[in-house]
């Protein structure tokens, strides 16, 4: 098992704090969000990391870590970052964002689910929006699952009623899943300039848009269920809740999986 950590944006709405590095060197209780990251994944046993630099590559230097980087990081987005690192891909691997922090439980679910694609999914992502933002129709999107497994994923929506689930940018991709990831990449690259599922251009797309043009494929992505268990920091208010989350053990960011 090998870990991908998605590290080539800036984080512009986190203002002052990535004017002279990257999102996911912020400091978070003396250790950036990616060394947190790092840590984690060693005390599982997973010591093969690598990491897509972009933005500010040189702030992001740890001992022991691979390092791919992506050039143009300015005009492009996630997946290009992403297929930066393809030659990474010959063996089972776990890929975060890196302005994430997660439990051990989160990992260690994630890490024993057995399908070729699996998807960290929250079923009580609403209590946490509501500490953010005090309400949930802020930076939502959809994300549906019928007989277990993900049939919509990523696209913007104006009413979250009906959405249980949150994306939280923590996947795990078999040697096969990411062979399918790899083909459906280079079929899109070849035939298309818009990502269907969101009309965005081919070269920013998200993750959650490859991810929908392979559920659209019918190649099967199941969800890794938790509850809470993560915090995202894309913003200064982001960064104060986190490390009160962080700091209390009694926290929705400590409960236990349901």
């Amino acid at each position: 098992m090998k870990a991908l950590i998605l590290a080539a944006g800036q984080g512009t709405r986190l203002g002052n704090l990535t004017i002279n590095k990257p999102k996911g060197m912020v400091d978070f209780f003396d250790k950036s969000i990616i060394e947190h990251q790092i840590n984690l994944y060693t005390s599982l046993g997973i010591t093969d990391i690598a990491i897509v630099r972009g933005y500010k590559k040189e702030e992001i230097s740890f001992p022991n870590i691979r390092y791919y980087d992506n050039e143009s990081y300015m005009n492009t987005n996630m997946i290009e970052s992403l297929m930066c690192a393809r030659d990474f891909f010959d063996d089972d691997i776990i890929l975060s964002y890196s302005d994430i922090i997660f439990t051990k439980k989160c990992l260690s679910k994630l890490l024993e689910n057995p399908n070729d694609i699996a998807i960290t999914v929250d079923n009580k992502w609403k209590e946490y929006w509501i500490l953010r933002y005090g309400k949930t129709t802020i930076d939502i999107e959809n994300l549906k699952i019928k007989n277990d497994e993900i049939t919509e994923i990523g696209q913007s929506i104006a009413n979250s009623n009906n959405i249980e689930y949150r994306y939280v940018g923590l996947n795990k991709f078999t040697k096969k899943g990411t062979s399918e990831l790899k083909k459906v990449y280079d079929i899109r690259k070849k035939d298309g300039k818009k990502w269907p599922s969101s009309n965005k251009s081919f070269l920013q797309g998200y993750m959650t848009d490859i991810l929908q043009e392979m559920i659209n494929m019918n190649i099967s992505i199941k969800p890794s269920y938790i509850s809470n268990n993560w915090l995202e920091v894309d913003t200064p208010n982001d960064l104060k809740i986190a490390k009160e989350l962080y700091s209390s053990k009694q926290s929705i960011f400590y409960r236990e999986n349901e």
